[in-house]
């Protein structure tokens, strides 16, 4: 995957070609949390509002025929080319509303964005429908599907065997009274939204983990108790609209309402196993001791707990520590919601951890890469980045060398990383900057190197003049 962005906010220009894990780094005000939203909302809006439509040819056939085979691979070999249409005008005029910016911040923006297709063919091609699944045209009109894993195909089938007096008043009638088809519109449309639902959802699912995780945690119920008193009566939900008008409230930016979303949903998505905790339980486990404890949830009092290791003790998040606060969400997503191919996107992943905790979370980025996770973080951290170094150089050691340090420093070959599954770019005057990995020392960043050496220099001069005296 490929995203570019140019002329937005303080960015002139990013380009950034996505590894297995694509690190961002960066001064504070560079432009890290724009580009990390916006590549997030431009994935969101492929999986959902991108329209792939059939040739109208074949839209005709199902109308004529009520049946009809379309090549689901053939239209994602092109569907790069769904972002150079009218598609990327409507995401731009979404734009401000999905991060909560002015107009005039995106007034001369473009975003650009190449998905992998061959992920798209493969994933495309384990479809598998018996013949039983739908799309709802109307009261009692169906598109049935039919496809086998393998196969590049879906047969496409109406069906209008439960046909009732009280049908839609989309259904024409015929000379008889006898209700028939929809409209062929009605029907084009659907096959249309059928096939763009298809197709979109092989594009890389994101789910983003925002800097307000920890904000999120602690005030989620409220959001909640506000958001349930605006809509009990139309007084409140007016009073809520002149709130906001007066003062300015534009929303809050789209990756942090779906922190806010998850957080709410919990009590469902709770009791869904996700890819990691049922394929990978060791991740969890890992997780787990950086917190130095367990989380569950309690659909009693709706709400996340903790229970600390060789404890008793069961805490809300708000009598958590910060750190438990901040890898909370990250737990309840490997835990109920992951999914195998999945991108997942967390800014600044060392908020509230110990430098030891930063080390072990980037080793966990790792074991997710190697599970079968997409990772993309932006951070501050050198520990972070170091330790993604280390993994690196680790990886590449023979044998018999590696086992010793695996012995030494408890590492394990589920957390080594290749130099080439990993990208990372430093975001500085409006640009990403490649930086290209030493052969022996791995990836270095610039403005932690410098800082380092301020450091160095500052604590060498202390030092002397301490001698002196």
């Amino acid at each position: 995957m490929r995203y570019t962005v140019k002329n937005f906010g303080p960015i002139s220009l990013a380009d950034l070609e996505m590894g297995d894990l694509t690190l961002v780094c960066g001064r504070n005000n560079t432009g890290k949390s724009y580009l990390t939203y916006s590549l997030f909302s431009l994935l969101s809006f492929a999986r959902n509002d991108i329209l792939v439509s059939p040739d109208d040819s074949e839209a005709k056939i199902l109308c004529k025929m009520g049946k009809v085979v379309i090549d689901l691979v053939a239209l994602a070999t092109r569907y790069n080319e769904r972002f150079s249409n009218g598609n990327m005008q409507r995401f731009i005029d979404a734009l401000p509303g999905s991060l909560a910016v002015n107009k005039s911040v995106i007034s001369s923006a473009e975003f650009k964005l190449e998905v992998d297709t061959e992920v798209m063919r493969k994933s495309l091609m384990d479809l598998e429908y018996e013949g039983r699944e739908f799309w709802q045209v109307s009261d009692n009109c169906k598109i049935f599907l039919k496809k086998s894993r393998g196969q590049s195909t879906v047969e496409c089938r109406l069906n209008i065997d439960e046909i009732s007096p009280s049908s839609s008043s989309s259904l024409l009638t015929d000379e008889d009274g006898k209700e028939t088809l929809p409209q062929n519109d009605v029907i084009i449309r659907n096959l249309q939204l059928l096939i763009s639902f298809l197709i979109n959802h092989s594009v890389q699912d994101a789910f983003i983990i925002t800097c307000e995780r920890t904000g999120v945690a602690i005030f989620g119920d409220e959001f909640s108790i506000f958001r349930a008193m605006a809509c009990e009566d139309d007084k409140n939900l007016v009073r809520m609209g002149e709130l906001r008008k007066r003062f300015g409230f534009k929303g809050y930016p789209l990756p942090i309402r779906k922190d806010l979303d998850f957080s709410l949903k919990l009590s469902e998505i709770s009791t869904k196993d996700g890819f990691v905790a049922a394929k990978h339980p060791e991740i969890i486990e890992a997780l787990n001791s950086i917190v130095g404890g367990q989380y569950s949830f309690n659909k009693d009092t709706n709400s996340i707990r903790f229970k600390p290791l060789n404890h008793d003790l069961s805490l809300s998040l708000v009598e958590s520590s910060s750190s438990v606060r901040s890898l909370s969400e990250l737990t309840f997503y490997l835990k109920h919601k992951s999914r195998k191919g999945d991108l997942l996107i967390v800014d600044e992943p060392e908020l509230n951890l110990h430098p030891d905790a930063q080390r072990k979370m980037a080793r966990i980025f790792a074991m997710l890469v190697n599970a079968g996770i997409k990772v993309f973080i932006t951070t501050h951290s050198d520990y972070i980045l170091r330790e993604l170094n280390a993994l690196i150089m680790l990886n590449n050691l023979e044998k018999e060398k590696k086992d010793n340090i695996f012995a030494k420093h408890g590492y394990t070959d589920a957390c080594m990383i290749g130099r080439d599954q990993v990208k990372c770019y430093v975001l500085a005057d409006g640009k990403t900057i490649p930086m290209v990995p030493h052969e022996r020392l791995g990836y270095p960043v610039s403005s932690f190197d410098d800082t380092i050496e301020q450091f160095n220099a500052l604590y060498n001069d202390i030092t002397d003049v301490d001698e002196q005296c």
